[in-house]
């Protein structure tokens, strides 16, 4: 999960995945997907704007797209075969948001 090949696969998955995403995904958010998939605790501190929904989404979004279609590289054994995300947020607003 940590080499330069599988962060490409990453970046490539989320690319296909997201077409409206034109620019892509920012390197510390391929680099912070990576590390959560190897099995890494981070903390992240990202502003407003910054590309913090992506994180958890983009985790969810990648696990199942390799547990459709799993990558020689990519170790997909040790992937959750229901994954799911729990956000905590402080904001009504903000969790209104993310739920809709």
């Amino acid at each position: 999960w940590l080499s330069d090949r599988a962060h490409q696969v990453v970046r490539n998955i989320i690319k296909e995945k997201l077409t409206q995403w034109p620019a892509g995904p920012r390197d510390f958010q391929v680099d912070a997907w990576c590390r959560t998939l190897a099995g890494v605790s981070q903390l992240l501190v990202v502003p407003t704007g910054g590309g913090k929904t992506a994180l958890f989404f983009g985790t969810l979004l990648i696990i199942h797209e390799l547990l459709k279609r799993p990558h020689p590289i990519l170790k997909t054994h040790k992937l959750p075969p229901n994954p799911m995300v729990v956000v905590v947020t402080p904001l009504n607003a903000l969790g209104d948001t993310q739920v809709s």
